[in-house]
């Protein structure tokens, strides 16, 4: 490793041709050659450039001296050191460089990655991922986790609620009823976006709001499905009617019987 004083001319920050930054210039050594560094750079390194000479911007390099070591064989540069001790902080060029390439191989790792999608999701009916929206009443938020967490494992995209509506005793809307309607509506939406719509009838039950986006999800040809096994409609006879939040059966598209006494 060789050092040589180096006198810094002409460095200036110039666009390259793929939106990024050139350093522009080039060192003057002592013994008389002169080092073009036209490096394509962040911010971090110019930070750390102008550090090295203790100055704010970069032109005011121009016509400073410094100390550089490099590889003899390749006079790549290892390091850039102030001439004098008081004047600045040392720039270690390898260590960023380093540094650089391996955020860069990160990244090109992370884009392959989303571009490659796990080969067991390929081999599987769940790629591209369903998206399935979860509803039910807020007092089973439990429930909301459970589920959750059980789908996003085989892969399933999971809209959920953002806000537990209900107070700790679930005797009102701890919102307020204007903002407790807005949030229905808003999960309405979350129903447009789903592939599939999963009712959380924990214990059976299923209240108003959740009425109402069960109704929705079926009027929108949505795909049905309940957490809960449901029960046998006491006119056709199929198994498919959940039970309403007042204790009756909700509509049944087989036989046309809406909220019929269970």
């Amino acid at each position: 490793m060789e050092r040589e004083l180096a006198k810094c001319v002409g460095f200036d920050l110039r666009d390259d041709d793929h939106n990024g930054l050139t350093l522009a210039g080039h060192f003057e050594y002592e013994s008389g050659f002169c080092q073009g560094l036209g490096y394509s750079v962040n911010i971090d390194f110019v930070m750390w450039f102008m550090r090295v000479f203790g100055v704010t911007r970069l032109q005011d390099v121009n016509g400073k001296s410094c100390w550089v070591t490099y590889r003899d064989d390749s006079r790549n540069i290892q390091q850039i050191y102030p001439l004098h001790r008081k004047d600045g902080v040392p720039f270690d060029v390898e260590a960023w460089a380093y540094a650089k390439n391996a955020m860069a191989a990160k990244l090109q790792e992370e884009l392959s990655a989303a571009n490659n999608p796990p080969k067991a999701w390929l081999r599987s009916s769940n790629y591209p991922p369903k998206i399935v929206c979860l509803c039910g009443s807020t007092r089973f938020v439990e429930a909301f986790f459970d589920e959750g967490w059980r789908l996003t494992l085989e892969g399933v995209i999971i809209l959920s609620i953002g806000v537990c509506k209900h107070a700790k005793d679930h005797g009102g809307e701890a919102l307020g009823q204007d903002v407790a309607d807005r949030l229905d509506d808003l999960h309405l939406r979350k129903i447009d976006l789903a592939d599939e719509v999963r009712i959380l009838n924990v214990g059976g039950y299923i209240g108003p709001s959740t009425s109402r986006e069960l109704q929705y999800a079926i009027d929108k040809g949505k795909r049905v499905t309940f957490l809960e096994p449901l029960v046998d409609c006491k006119v056709c006879g199929i198994k498919h009617v959940p039970l309403c939040y007042c204790g009756h059966l909700l509509h049944c598209p087989h036989c046309e019987q809406a909220c019929i006494k269970a």
